[in-house]
């Protein structure tokens, strides 16, 4: 006796399974080992299949931000970049966008007083977006918002005056007192310190009692009758000071030392940890223990605390800082050493993001 019969199919990875089920409840029970011999294949084929371990995901911290670019200034600190490298750039005596200067001539001359700047060097700055002209005077107020920035004493007190020259004709454009100040001799920086777009003065001085650190956010004002250079103290955006540390230390050479001269370090601009906003570096010296250090400091609107500071347990004059990126994701801080009693030299390697030194230091033998 024939009975009508409906399949049904049994569908999974690598394998189809086709049984039949009568349509009698009578023969139900007959349906268990029919069951039981597909669950049998089904765990024998399943054990064919291939399965693919997929690792924990691992989340890779990405910023969309560029790093900082030290060219958005003609030049912004000492040596031009961080990098300190002192190499040319491209340039040719007919064509190109830099050409050579085979017949150099003086344009100007400013502080022509028989004291002029104590600093190791000046900066050129482009402050246009913070200058207001009237329209009148657009021609003879540094069409080009060219402007030469320059610490140096003043010919009328012992204080000491950060001054904008006009790089057109060196007409002081803009001008502060610093107050009474040891030799200043750390070159000025430039950094958009609060991300508005304009540009502020970073200056790095010793006074009798403490290191310090101005920033100065400058507002030109010209009109017809010239510059409105005075007036500008209410300028100062911050202030950041350290009664432990100062930049100027007595110079290891005799013939120096005997003049009081002061081995002066410079202040070096770096984006640090490679976001788009620099930091600023300085090599110091611990006033009580005459241990050199490095440390780092954040800009912001408002006065920073020390992101890191690491000692350099060998030596007693510290070098300026250099800076260079490794990767995509470090940076790295380098610093020299020297024992002035001995003349021997160690080089210094910090993480620039965290300040680690685990690279420790290597000696130059023979020094």
């Amino acid at each position: 006796m024939m009975r009508r019969l409906k399949s049904k199919t049994i569908t999974t990875p690598h394998v189809r399974i086709t049984t039949m089920s009568s349509e009698s409840h009578s023969e139900a029970g007959r349906q268990f080992p029919a069951i039981g011999i597909v669950i049998l294949m089904l765990t024998v084929s399943l054990t064919q299949i291939h399965w693919t371990h997929l690792a924990d995901e691992k989340v890779v911290e990405q910023t969309s931000e560029q790093p900082w670019s030290p060219y958005e200034q003609p030049w912004g600190q000492y040596g031009g970049t961080p990098t300190r490298n002192g190499s040319m750039p491209t340039h040719d005596a007919q064509t190109g966008t830099m050409l050579t200067i085979d017949d150099p001539v003086v344009n100007w001359v400013a502080l022509d007083d028989g004291i002029g700047s104590d600093a190791y060097g000046s900066i050129i700055g482009n402050f246009s977006k913070s200058l207001a002209v009237t329209p009148g005077a657009i021609q003879r107020c540094a069409p080009f918002g060219l402007f030469a920035v320059v610490l140096h004493e003043s010919t009328s007190t012992s204080s000491t005056k950060l001054s904008l020259f006009s790089g057109d004709d060196a007409d002081l454009a803009w001008q502060v007192d610093l107050g009474d100040t040891k030799a200043a001799r750390s070159t000025p920086v430039l950094a958009d310190v609060d991300l508005d777009g304009t540009f502020e003065i970073i200056v790095s001085y010793d006074t009798d009692s403490s290191l310090q650190v101005d920033v100065w956010s400058p507002e030109l004002t010209c009109d017809e009758s010239g510059w409105q250079s005075g007036g500008h103290s209410n300028e100062l955006m911050w202030s950041w000071t350290s009664t432990d540390y100062r930049i100027g230390i007595t110079s290891p050479h005799f013939q120096t030392r005997q003049s009081n001269h002061l081995s002066v370090t410079q202040p070096l601009l770096a984006d640090l940890e490679l976001d788009g906003q620099p930091e600023l570096l300085l090599t110091v010296v611990d006033s009580t223990t005459d241990d050199p250090h490095i440390i780092s400091l954040p800009l912001g609107a408002n006065a920073p605390t020390v992101n890191w500071d690491v000692t350099l347990d060998r030596g007693t004059h510290p070098s300026d800082p250099a800076w260079a990126q490794l990767d995509a994701q470090t940076s790295v801080v380098v610093a020299t050493t020297i024992d002035e009693n001995s003349g021997n030299m160690w080089i210094w390697r910090i993480d620039g993001s965290t300040g680690s030194n685990d690279w420790g230091r290597v000696a130059l033998s023979g020094t």
